[in-house]
């Protein structure tokens, strides 16, 4: 099961991306230094490869009793090895006896909010 991120969340990242760019290009056209306002270009085209990254592999897997966020250093537990989930403040962290994984639910779409606590709650741990 992929969780993906919400709408609001993806296209932040595709404004911050686009309005960026075109500061950039302006910044071109000013009299600034020419290594300035090219990576005043290139950097913000990083944000929108962002948005298209984020899109294609959602936030979370939960895939063949695993879960695992899909991010740059993409951390990943067995749902086996959980020991306990914590909610709070909008997070879930989730705990084995070695390892720690947050899972931030304001950026969740609702529906798949919903699948994520149906399938957190069938593990049958403790919840604090």
């Amino acid at each position: 099961m992929k969780i993906p991120f919400k709408k609001r969340h993806l296209n932040s990242n595709l404004f911050y991306g686009f309005f960026f760019v075109v500061t950039g290009l302006i910044m071109l056209k000013s009299n600034q230094a020419p290594w300035h306002a090219v990576f005043s270009i290139l950097l913000p085209i990083l944000f929108v490869a962002k948005y298209f990254l984020l899109k294609h592999y959602k936030y979370l897997t939960l895939d063949k009793g695993v879960i695992k966020v899909n991010n740059l250093f993409g951390k990943q537990i067995k749902m086996v090895e959980i020991n306990q989930i914590e909610k709070y403040a909008g997070k879930y962290i989730i705990k084995t006896d070695k390892k720690k994984l947050s899972i931030d639910t304001h950026i969740i779409e609702k529906k798949s909010l919903i699948a994520l606590n149906a399938a957190l709650e069938d593990l049958n741990v403790a919840w604090v």
